[in-house]
C-alpha cells in the first residue's frame, strides 16, 4: 500500500475539470462528509486500488483506503508518519461503461458510471444524543449518538453532445453527477451538479473553453432538525439550513500552448 488519492479516479468528471469552484472537482458529497474531506487534494492516505477491464467498453475499480488522512500518524498528517489512523477504513467501487461509436473522440468522450463508497468509522448523529432526546434540548446528555458506518451511492454521466467535423477538436460536451448519503450522519445528504462545456465558441479562437454548471448540496434532515430544536429551545434565531447552490459561468482563453486566462463568475446560494 502506498498514499494515493481518489480523486484522481473517483467519481470524476472528464467535463468538469473546466470548472474553478472545488465541489466540480472532489464533490461535497464526499469532501464535507467523510473525515477530513477524505483522500483527496491536498491529502493523501494510505491505500490500495485495483482496476479491470471487463470488456472494451466496461471497466470495474475499487480502492481501500485509510480513513481519515488527516488523523495523527495518517499520510496527511504534518507528522508525515506512514502509519493507519485507527479512525476505520475507506472502500470505495465503481464500475463504468464508454459505449464505442464510429465518431468516438478522446476529447469527447461519453462514459457512464455508478459507484458506492462506505466508511467503517464512527459517525455521531446530527440531532439526537444517546437518550434519544434532542442535542438542542437541555434535559439532553450532550453526547450525540453513535453510527456504525457510513456509505453513499452515486453516478455520473459524461456525454458528448457535439463534435466539430473539422479535426480541430472543436465541440460540446455535458456532465451530470449525483449521490445520496444517511442524512443523519451527515451534513450533506444529497447532492447533484450538471454542467456543459463549448471549446471553440469562436471561429477565430478554436481553443477557447465556454462553460456554465451549477451544483446543488441538500442538508441532511437531522442537520435541519436539530437547527429547528435550537429555535424552539431558544438556544438560536438563525435560520434553518436546507441547501447551498453554486452556479458558476466561465470562459478559458488560450493566449498561448502554455497560457490561458480564465475570467470567473460564481453565484452561491445560501452558504451554510
Amino acid at each position: 500500500d502506498a498514499p494515493i488519492a481518489a480523486d484522481d479516479e473517483f467519481i470524476m468528471s472528464q467535463y468538469a475539470g473546466t470548472f474553478v469552484n472545488a465541489t466540480f472537482g472532489w464533490p461535497a458529497l464526499a469532501s464535507v462528509d467523510l473525515p477530513s474531506g477524505g483522500p483527496a487534494y491536498p491529502l493523501a492516505a494510505l491505500g490500495i486500488r485495483v482496476k479491470a477491464a471487463v470488456s472494451d467498453t466496461v471497466a470495474i475499480q475499487a480502492a481501500l483506503f485509510d480513513g481519515d488522512p488527516a488523523a495523527p500518524g495518517a499520510v496527511g498528517d504534518v507528522s508525515g508518519a506512514v502509519t493507519n489512523s485507527g479512525a476505520g477504513a475507506f472502500m470505495i467501487a465503481e464500475a463504468s461503461y464508454a459505449p464505442q461509436s464510429d465518431d468516438a473522440s478522446p476529447d469527447w468522450p461519453t462514459t457512464y458510471k455508478l459507484g458506492a463508497w462506505l466508511h467503517t468509522g464512527a459517525f455521531d448523529d446530527r440531532r439526537e444524543d444517546r437518550s434519544g432526546l434532542s442535542l438542542a434540548d437541555p434535559a439532553a446528555a450532550g453526547t450525540p449518538l453513535r453510527h456504525r458506518d457510513d456509505a453513499a451511492i452515486y453516478t455520473v454521466i459524461d456525454q458528448a453532445l457535439y463534435r466539430a467535423g473539422d479535426g480541430d477538436g472543436r465541440g460540446v460536451g455535458g456532465f451530470v453527477r449525483a449521490g445520496i448519503a444517511p442524512g443523519d450522519r451527515n451534513l450533506v445528504a444529497l447532492y447533484v451538479d450538471a454542467g456543459i462545456i463549448w471549446k471553440g465558441p469562436l471561429d477565430v479562437r478554436p481553443n477557447d473553453v465556454l462553460g456554465i454548471a451549477f451544483g446543488y448540496a441538500q442538508v441532511g434532515g437531522a442537520t435541519a432538525g436539530l437547527d429547528r430544536d435550537q429555535r424552539r429551545f431558544g438556544q438560536s434565531s438563525a435560520a434553518v439550513r436546507d441547501f447551498e447552490g453554486v452556479v458558476e459561468m466561465t470562459y478559458q482563453a488560450a493566449l498561448a500552448p502554455w497560457w490561458s486566462l480564465q475570467p470567473d463568475l460564481q453565484y452561491i446560494a445560501h452558504p451554510t
